[in-house]
């Protein structure tokens, strides 16, 4: 039997190896495939913690949640309330006639913010 790797070592091991650029839109199952083979950790696993952290972000930005999530070093997911907007007048831009805009309830959005590391991906 070999030496078992470390978490830093994997860690090392992982980061070392560069993946081809994709040149194509990926579907949700090649990317778990995508994964799973550059990670060397079976499609299954990878599934298993994609849903995990579907279900950490939606915990984290829900209604009675924090309202911000990070994912290190790649976004930042944070929720923005939208204030109600009163019932207006206005004129119809194609008409040219005075109508009413309705009243619109106060909401909630999602705002995703890029961090340091993937904007350099970019680039």
């Amino acid at each position: 039997m070999g030496k078992k790797q470390t978490g830093t070592q994997l860690e090392k091991a992982v980061e070392a190896k560069k993946m081809k650029p994709v040149k194509t839109k990926l579907s949700k199952s090649q990317m778990f495939e995508a994964l799973a083979e550059d990670s060397g950790v079976p499609k299954s696993e990878v599934k298993k913690v994609w849903g995990s952290l579907e279900r950490l972000i939606e915990a984290s930005i829900c209604e009675r949640g924090y309202g911000q999530f990070t994912l290190p070093g790649l976004m930042t997911v944070t929720t923005v309330r939208r204030p109600a907007i009163k019932a207006r007048r206005g004129i119809n831009p194609f008409t040219k006639e005075e109508i009413w805009f309705k009243a619109k309830p106060a909401t909630t959005g999602v705002r995703i913010r890029a961090l340091k590391k993937m904007k350099g991906f970019a680039n």
